[in-house]
């Protein structure tokens, strides 16, 4: 099932990212070195942050980066900063605007999360986790828990796996 509302704001964002680090395909989350999460804001980010957060097992040792899309039509929004409300450790978080007719906005917020995504995995913390490998692998997930019945619905949605190489 296609989370149809954000427009493909998920792809888009792996797509550039596939631009960036050079990204294929893997299987599984076992294959997995880092998982990049992405979270539409439905009702208050808060609250939807922590229940994304609490569909990640606390448990795996890979590092996650969590992508939180705030929905507005406005490329300049301003949006909180989201990793403020993130204490889980080997969390990484950023911000990016999408529109459900638009998809990913072109804007500076989105800019600058692609680089900081990328600056990160390629960062010495996520190197040394994966330096006797020549890949590390991705996978990408769409979160998206609205206990509250919210309008995007209720569900979680596998939407690829990615491998990317140094």
């Amino acid at each position: 099932m296609v989370f149809k509302k954000v427009l493909s704001a998920d792809v888009n964002f792996m797509d550039s990212l596939k631009d960036r680090l050079r990204l294929r395909e893997v299987n599984s989350v076992d294959e997995s070195d880092v998982i990049i999460a992405f979270v539409p804001i439905t009702s208050r980010a808060g609250t939807d942050i922590e229940s994304a957060l609490k569909q990640i097992p606390q448990n795996l040792s890979r590092p996650v980066v969590l992508v939180v899309l705030h929905h507005t039509s406005d490329s300049e929004f301003v949006t909180p900063d989201s990793s403020l409300i993130v204490s889980r450790e080997n969390v990484f978080t950023v911000d990016c605007l999408f529109h459900e007719d638009k998809g990913l906005l072109r804007c500076l917020c989105n800019d600058k999360a692609l680089k900081a995504v990328t600056d990160h995995l390629n960062s010495p913390e996520i190197f040394k986790r994966t330096s006797d490998q020549a890949e590390v692998g991705v996978k990408s997930i769409f979160l998206d828990e609205d206990i509250r019945g919210g309008r995007y619905g209720s569900k979680i949605i596998s939407r690829y796996f990615m491998v990317f190489s140094r």
